[in-house]
């Protein structure tokens, strides 16, 4: 009887060791710190510091929702200058606001890829006309331990962080 319970207890901590190893592994490649619905706040945060730029906020920031270093993206005063440029208008949309349509998100090695649609809705303070705009993203957001950040932004099959909305130069109106 004795030489069953030793061989059930090795047989026991053999599948113990065997599952470790597999928690061990999964969570090496990040799958217990998987967390889609995080990963789509993330682009909504992104998307609302991009409207608030339009409308000229002072305190937009793009810091801890873009990986500083990528592409452009090194000052928030840079960013915000640039998204005003961008818009021709200086920040003086006086309604920026958006939608997002998730149409995909796959997880792989701690990256997501995140397939979306957005529509964004643009009117500036002198000016009638509103601007609607729909342009296909995809989102590249890589995960480090808890925290994500935005590393890429495609529009359209553009590599870039900023997408611009249809604009109108109000001097030549």
């Amino acid at each position: 009887m004795s030489m069953i319970k030793k061989f059930l207890t090795l047989l026991s901590a053999a599948a113990l060791a065997a599952a470790a190893g597999g928690v061990a592994y999964a969570d090496a490649a990040g799958v217990f710190l998987k967390d889609t619905d995080a990963a789509k706040c993330l682009v909504n945060k992104y998307m609302d510091s991009v409207m608030r730029s339009y409308r000229g906020d002072e305190d937009v920031s793009f810091r801890g929702i873009v990986k500083e270093g990528c592409d452009f993206w090194y000052y928030n005063d840079y960013n915000n200058d640039l998204i005003a440029d961008m818009s021709r208008n200086e920040g003086n949309a006086e309604l920026a606001s958006y939608s997002v349509d998730f149409c995909s998100v796959t997880y792989s090695d701690r990256v997501y890829t995140i397939n979306t649609t957005i529509t964004q809705q643009i009117k500036y303070k002198d000016c009638a006309e509103t601007f609607l705009t729909t342009c296909d993203h995809i989102f590249t957001i890589e995960q480090n331990g808890r925290y994500m950040y935005i590393t890429n932004d495609e529009c359209n099959g553009t590599d870039k962080l900023l997408a611009p909305v249809e604009t109108i130069d109000l001097a030549k109106k």
